[in-house]
């Protein structure tokens, strides 16, 4: 009788184990939406100037960077999900934060955790890729 106990004890933690994790992964796709496409606030690097211009993509001039202001206030308790090209580096605040690679592209990175890290309301992200 003990056997059989423990047998069902087990079947059900592993029951429990599975159904918590997936429905943990439907909650999380279930939540994750986009709240702002941030494209529209994408600028480039124009280098006639040496600054950050408005991209334009009909009439964008051809630079490896790519930069954009992220307001961290209004964003609160969101991530940022970034898909990268292979062998581009994110800076924020012209520090590089992570390198992407054939294997790994995509990024998540957590808002508030971001404005704890560098305790700014607002943080400038650049992507750089070499083409």
């Amino acid at each position: 009788m003990t056997s059989l106990r423990l047998r069902f004890c087990f079947l059900l933690l592993i029951f429990c184990t599975v159904f918590f994790s997936g429905f943990r992964a439907l909650a999380q796709e279930k939540e994750a939406y986009v709240i702002k496409d941030l494209t529209a606030d994408f600028l480039v690097f124009d280098e006639g100037t040496n600054e950050f211009v408005p991209y334009l993509p009909r009439v964008a001039p051809e630079t490896a960077l790519m930069g954009f202001l992220l307001d961290t206030e209004a964003y609160r308790s969101y991530s940022l999900h970034m898909t990268l090209q292979p062998n581009a580096a994110l800076f924020i605040e012209n520090a590089v934060v992570a390198l992407s690679d054939v294997s790994q592209t995509a990024l998540y990175l957590d808002i508030d955790s971001l404005a704890r890290v560098y305790n700014r309301d607002s943080l400038f992200l650049t992507i750089y890729h070499p083409g």
